[in-house]
């Protein structure tokens, strides 16, 4: 995983800035664990907008400088340890970032509170603020609106707080549509980066803390964390083109951050990573409680050479893999590479979770479900293969390590393909025996159903008559080319019960794996949902009630007498294959159709 990248926007962004304050060297340590986010100043100047620049130039230490409401244009140099209020101050960046900083000492910091802070796309150095160097820097109640290049910068800086502030850049879906057809997407074409942090060359780590930090709309990154200590407190990053989230070299704890809705970047970008949502590589460590990521239009979280371990997450709707881990750094479940307790990872699309080379993993009271088919195609384009298994565990792809998955109070139920797929001889799978492990069931279809021959290809041939399996007391049939169903039960037709049937969500599901999908569900606090369980769903995704249209029927129903009678709509047939066939593997290599003998899958 490359972070040259994100190195070489900053030194682009940063190259040839004004700083007409002299840097200071930066700090190696900052002793206060205090934040000064909610602290009150008392102004000890109150200036005009059009004065901003000369009241900074004569700033000391200490000076805390009150601006006017107003707007203003140019770029500001703040020195160290100096306090600045703007509440109803819009500032225009000119010549360069609209505030450049350098951090102040520990007890002093350099403060930034209430501006609203705009990049137009004219403008150079191409950022809204830049901090490079110092001990400590303070953003609270920022609006920044970056129409290109990057929200907020920090270089070198030893200790940053931003607290309570939106950073956006104005990838909307028109601005990405151009940016489709661009060969690479550079600083000067969009917005790139919404927060950018690095060390730099004078320091190890620099010190991050964030509370109600949004960051939304960036052709690239979100945010970006390179050599850093970081905590991370209510946080929501949405619509980004490429990583939501990137940490390199970096130890992070993050409570109740959300990574969702993300647009895949240009086809043929060379810059960035394309629709990811967390990336955590080269030894970082990543704690988290409450993360939820959803509606990323590849893997939700990729991992490689780092460990994590996650409360209460919520790994659910990306097209690709939930969570994918490589370079595998520890093999042990005691010290796992990656461990997810109370969580949900399901609707992923391949997996719900991949390791890559082996790998310590443990999933516990939990649930991870209802993978999604991916096709991928094999050798040289003369095949596909779908996947969708729950957990998938390869050993010795790029280490020698093998895999150690314990699972503990843990259902995986309804994936497309396997629940548990363990490849490797050097592959333990590890369960308590006094706790549950539930692996069952794979999709909606009673299997029971279907009559099948061997063919003299070695295909199966499969017939049925009864029709899907349905909730309620529905009687189905799938002669004569379609699938009907009647019902004369009253209690169906009346408001509150939907007058055509429902595909069973979980008829192929023992009775013993939702009995212990709701034992995990009621001592966990989660909620279910159309059979799976989800809790806090990221703003954007919310799981639909189950309607006839998600496994492939749409019904045109009709009144005859006392019953109701319901037939399949053509139409969709080619949709329900993906749920309706006899292996419940999601339409993985089953052809169907309908016959004067019933419904015929091969």
């Amino acid at each position: 995983m490359r972070i040259s990248p994100i190195l070489l926007i900053v030194a682009c962004l940063t190259a040839g800035c004004d700083t007409s304050v002299e840097a200071t060297p930066a700090a190696t340590s900052v002793e206060s664990d205090g934040t000064l986010c909610t602290a009150a100043f008392e102004a000890t100047r109150t200036v005009a907008p059009a004065s901003l620049a000369e009241a900074l130039r004569d700033a000391q230490p200490g000076d805390v400088i009150s601006v006017s409401p107003g707007e203003v244009r140019g770029s500001f140099a703040v020195p160290a340890g100096v306090t600045l209020l703007g509440a109803g101050v819009t500032v225009t960046a000119e010549g360069g970032a609209a505030f450049r900083l350098i951090g102040g000492e520990s007890a002093r910091p350099t403060l930034i509170r209430g501006f609203t802070i705009e990049v137009p796309a004219d403008a150079a150095p191409l950022s809204a603020i830049t901090a490079l160097g110092g001990g400590s820097v303070v953003l609270d109640d920022l609006s920044v609106d970056a129409a290109i290049g990057a929200g907020i910068i920090s270089e070198g800086v030893a200790d940053l707080q931003v607290c309570s502030s939106t950073i956006a850049g104005r990838v909307d879906d028109n601005a990405f549509d151009l940016l489709q057809d661009l060969p690479t997407v550079s600083a000067s074409d969009a917005a790139i980066i919404g927060l950018v942090v690095t060390a730099g060359e004078a320091l190890t780590q620099t010190r991050v803390r964030l509370t109600d930090v949004d960051i939304r709309d960036f052709a690239g990154f979100g945010a970006a964390f390179v050599d850093s200590e970081a905590s991370w407190t209510r946080g929501n990053i949405t619509g980004c083109a490429g990583t939501g989230i990137f940490v390199s070299r970096s130890t992070h704890s993050w409570t109740d951050v959300v990574v969702a809705n993300g647009r895949a970047s240009s086809a043929g970008s060379t810059t960035f990573q394309s629709g990811w949502g967390v990336v955590s590589v080269d030894g970082s460590r990543l704690d988290t409680e409450g993360l939820q990521i959803a509606g990323i239009p590849g893997p939700g979280l990729f991992q490689a050479g780092s460990k994590s371990q996650h409360l209460r997450a919520r790994v659910v709707n990306n097209a690709a893999r939930g969570v994918i881990v490589q370079e595998s750094v520890s093999s042990s479940p005691d010290d796992p590479e990656l461990l997810f307790d109370q969580s949900v990872i399901a609707y992923n699309g391949g997996a719900g979770i991949q390791v890559v080379d082996g790998g310590g993993v443990v999933f516990q009271n939990g649930i991870l479900a209802e993978s999604r088919s991916l096709p991928t195609i094999g050798g040289f384009g003369t095949s596909t293969v779908v996947v969708s298994d729950g957990i998938q565990l390869n050993s010795g792809t790029l280490t020698s390590l093998g895999n150690q998955f314990r699972a503990s109070n843990a259902v995986v139920f309804g994936n497309g393909k396997v629940g548990i797929n363990a490849q490797g001889a050097s592959t333990s799978l590890l369960a308590d025996g006094s706790d549950t492990v539930a692996v069952c069931g794979a999709t909606a279809v009673d299997e029971t159903r279907w009559s099948c021959t061997s063919t003299p290809d070695g295909e199966l041939d499969c017939r049925r008559r009864d029709g899907p399996a349905v909730t309620g007391d529905w009687s189905c049939s799938d002669l004569n080319n379609q699938t009907v169903c009647t019902t004369s039960d009253p209690t169906l037709l009346g408001a509150t019960s939907p007058d055509f049937p429902l595909i069973a969500a979980d008829a192929g599901i023992p009775s013993f794996c939702r009995e212990d999908t709701e034992a995990i569900v009621g001592e966990n606090g989660l909620v279910v949902s159309a059979g799976v369980a989800l809790a806090n769903a990221a703003p954007g995704f919310q799981k639909a009630a189950p309607q006839p249209s998600g496994t492939g029927y749409r019904w045109s129903c009709r009144a005859e007498g006392s019953a109701r009678i319901c037939t399949s709509v053509e139409n969709d047939r080619i949709n329900a294959d993906d749920f309706d066939n006899p292996s419940l593997t999601q339409g993985s290599g089953w052809s169907c159709d309908y016959t004067s003998e019933g419904r015929r899958c091969v």
